[in-house]
């Protein structure tokens, strides 16, 4: 059974409390973490005040690079796969 653990995070300066599993707490306070620094930077740079606008530019951050990656990924899997193929026929022709 997983053990559990509650916390409280700060986000957008607000409380948010959470029951997580206790390998996965450093991970989410650091993501806490670089949400919160992101969104300051964000503030810096376009003089935002409004939390939800800082909180919507971040969402936007995260999810442009979770499809950058999973692009990135499946690119290397098709030229993983083509490479597999040549290297099977390679295999083949010498049996």
């Amino acid at each position: 059974m997983m053990e559990e653990l509650s916390i409280t995070l700060s986000l957008a300066n607000r409380p948010y409390p959470l029951k997580i599993h206790v390998r996965d707490e450093e991970m989410v306070r650091k993501a806490a973490r670089v949400i919160n620094e992101l969104m300051k930077e964000y503030a810096d740079i376009y003089a935002f005040n409004d939390n939800q606008d800082l909180l919507a530019m971040v969402a936007l951050h995260f999810t442009t690079a979770a499809i950058h990656a999973e692009q990135k990924l499946l690119a290397s899997e098709t030229m993983i796969s083509e490479k597999l193929s040549e290297m099977d026929e390679v295999l083949t022709s010498k049996l």
